[in-house]
């Protein structure tokens, strides 16, 4: 009984006892290092230039399977080293940490890859380093951190490719993701021909000057500046997608050009200018009832800042009546821009100010009823047709040579509105703009108040004169006790007739020899001017009686939509010589 106890406790001793989930969680992490120390081995003789493995990331395949991945490092065509680790995340971790502690201790025993560097390159980096006022390992770190991409080497040719593909997911507008869009053509074609199979990340701000300086000998500031702006939207794209370095961008680095614009007038008209534009295309749709479109789409453009695209896409109930104005640059009407008709595809509710809503008024009442559109489908080439006409009549009736720049009525919207309120964040609300800069550096122009008011006023000419007749009734009052018609047009040519007077007598008292400061001060203080014994004056009275009974006596053109900004009509200003502004009876002053 005792011998068969004793074999069995000696039985029970020689036999394994049963290992825990703690001991087989050991072993299993021991054994995954030492693969994992085995697989880093491996790779360090691969990978041509490692990276440290920033995240651990899922790739899915057609059958819909999962896999983890690490981007190690890249191959000697630079292509990305991206080991898979299967549906197990965990061995992934341990090898990424494995990975990592392997570059940053720099061990010898694991980096095989110093076999393969010269001691003659690496005295050259030493020296080149030294002379640049910092170390291999700097340069080392700013390299693997901006050139090389985690996404790739792209070349040009491949970059734009990439870029389109980008634009297209994001479903942007053709203008943006089209290669059929003349902006393709235009700004990223001659790229992709100029750069050919040139890497991206290669790419200095001393290429981009090699290409500005072949392609745009002949191009304004303005061509050259848009030109570096879509190089340099181009490479921030690319760069979100991990294939370039955002701090790298050479069309970022570039210099742009200043653009020479005339003071005050940056693709702008002046308010006489855009009312005589207005009254034409008025006119035009009083003869042809379907031109009312085109004059809505000029309405929407000039004093509710809208696009011309987004108007376009505009429907007639997206107009309400029923808004509590808020803000100052507000009345009870909106116009509301939706989303999918938006460039920036965010809505927006603009104010239609009151000049607009007579305007709007108009078209409305004489629209196509068939139509829930706004504009007509082929608004282009309508429109291109407008301007054309009008700067024919312009330039046939009154030999006034006036052009209507691209865009301008957005332009004059912006600015005309900031010359208005002067209230930035308010102008950029309405202009729809990510930030105030882009008002500033493409829309500013610097306007006078005055004008900015002016601009807002400008109205149906029925609805101008009825407005003007009730606000100016008083001076047109006093103006026909002088003598002058009862019209605002002529009374606005008299005042710039007198105005022209002044400018004449200073002129001839200057070639005289008075000072221009003494001819000006004569003017203000209706004072005689003594020279060589004779007297000059700039005589109001004199000139007043002379346009009456001359000029409004053999007729007046402003019943004929004479436009107010037209220069003076010379024979007008014949009168203005010397002997004009001379005292006969010089006893009259002594």
């Amino acid at each position: 009984m005792r011998e068969g106890k004793l074999e069995g406790k000696i039985r029970h001793m020689a036999s394994p006892s049963k290992p825990t989930s703690a001991d087989m969680a050991r072993t299993a992490r021991r054994n995954s290092l030492a693969n994992a120390a085995v697989r880093v081995d491996q790779y360090l003789r691969k990978v041509w230039r490692p990276v440290r493995s920033r995240r651990v990331y899922t790739e899915t395949n057609s059958s819909k399977t999962s896999k983890y991945r690490l981007l190690i490092g890249y191959d000697k065509k630079g292509r990305p080293v991206k080991p898979s680790f299967g549906e197990s995340k965990n061995t992934a971790v341990i090898f990424q940490e494995k990975w990592n502690a392997a570059l940053d201790n720099n061990n010898t025993t694991e980096l095989k890859i110093l076999d393969d560097v010269s001691q003659i390159d690496v005295r050259w980096a030493l020296t080149e380093c030294e002379k640049a006022n910092t170390t291999l390992r700097e340069v080392v770190n700013f390299y693997l951190l901006h050139a090389l991409p985690e996404g790739g080497f792209l070349n040009w040719e491949e970059a734009i490719d990439k870029y389109f593909e980008i634009q297209k997911e994001k479903n942007l507008s053709d203008a943006s993701a089209s290669k059929k869009h003349k902006n393709y053509r235009t700004f990223y074609k001659p790229l992709k021909d100029f750069y050919g199979k040139k890497k991206l990340t290669e790419t200095t701000l001393e290429d981009v000057k090699k290409y500005t300086d072949k392609r745009g000998k002949n191009w304004s500031p303005r061509t050259f500046n848009d030109h570096v702006s879509y190089g340099e939207r181009l490479w921030n794209v690319l760069a979100e997608q991990k294939y370039c370095s955002t701090e790298l961008n050479p069309f970022a680095q570039t210099p742009r050009r200043r653009k020479k614009i005339a003071r005050g007038n940056r693709k702008i008209m002046r308010p006489d200018e855009v009312n005589s534009y207005f009254q034409f295309a008025y006119r035009q749709a009083q003869k042809h009832n379907t031109q009312y479109q085109e004059l809505a789409l000029l309405t929407l453009t000039f004093f509710c800042g809208v696009r011309t695209t987004e108007a376009s896409r505009c429907d007639w109930d997206q107009i309400k009546k029923n808004h509590k104005a808020k803000n100052k640059d507000e009345t009870n009407w909106t116009i509301t821009v939706w989303g999918d008709q938006e460039k920036t595809f965010s809505a927006k509710v603009n104010p239609i100010p009151t000049n607009a809503k007579y305007w709007l008024d108009i078209c409305y009442k004489n629209r196509d009823k068939s139509r829930k559109k706004i504009v007509s489908d082929n608004w282009q080439d309508r429109m291109k047709k407008l301007r054309n006409a009008f700067k024919k009549e312009m330039l046939k009736e009154y030999k006034w040579k006036l052009d209507v720049p691209a865009n301008t009525g957005r332009h004059c919207f912006c600015s005309y509105h900031l010359g208005l309120y002067d209230n930035y964040q308010l102008t950029q609300q309405r202009m729809k703009h990510g930030n105030v800069s882009t008002l500033k550096s493409n829309y500013e122009a610097v306007v006078n108040p005055s004008e900015a008011k002016r601009f807002f006023e400008i109205f149906p000419k029925d609805i101008w004169e009825r407005r003007m007749q009730e606000k100016l009734g008083d001076e047109l009052t006093y103006w026909g006790t002088r003598g002058l018609n009862k019209n605002y047009e002529q009374i606005s040519y008299y005042k710039r007739f007198a105005a022209a007077g002044e400018k004449a007598f200073v002129k001839h008292m200057v070639k005289l020899g008075v000072p221009e400061i003494e001819a000006d001060e004569a003017i203000q203080n209706t004072v005689p001017v003594k020279v060589k014994g004779a007297l000059y004056k700039y005589d109001e009275s004199l000139i007043f009686m002379h346009f009456v009974n001359v000029i409004q006596a053999n007729g007046f053109q402003s019943e004929h939509h004479r436009p107010k900004g037209q220069p003076m009509i010379k024979d007008h200003l014949k009168i203005f010589t010397a002997a004009f502004f001379e005292i006969e009876d010089i006893a009259d002053y002594i």
